[in-house]
């Protein structure tokens, strides 16, 4: 009797298991729109004028950064913070699930002995539109 309860409960998880996979996975992955923006930032601000990124709901986008000083980003709403340094580009990814308008934020350490960061301004924003 144990010996089929243990059977009955791994066929419960097991159909449990595929099924909650079948379920995330998108349809087709064919369909997934990728997009790619290029933010290049000098003194803490945008080189260029783009007040926003604007793509659809399900879109995977990748930020590809670059600063002339070391710097955090925080892409608020999504709670994704990034760390840029100079001579290399960073790349923030995400995947637009929400739809709004979301700042994201620029945090420049001005030589502060203990790290503190004391210059917050908004960088630009992302608009995720309802597909």
């Amino acid at each position: 009797m144990k010996i089929l309860h243990i059977l009955f409960t791994l066929c419960v998880v097991a159909f449990l298991v595929n099924h909650s996979e079948a379920s995330t996975q998108p349809e087709n992955p064919d369909t997934i729109k990728n997009e790619v923006f290029e933010l290049s930032i000098k003194n803490g601000e945008l080189v260029g004028s783009s007040n926003a990124i604007r793509v659809t709901q399900g879109t995977k986008l990748t930020l590809v950064l670059e600063s002339d000083k070391i710097l955090n980003l925080h892409l608020h709403g999504y709670d994704i913070l990034k760390e840029v340094f100079p001579q290399s580009p960073s790349f923030m990814v995400i995947d637009a699930f929400a739809t709004g308008r979301f700042p994201i934020k620029v945090h420049i350490h001005d030589n502060d002995p203990q790290g503190n960061i004391d210059n917050e301004s908004t960088l630009t924003y992302l608009e995720v539109y309802p597909d």
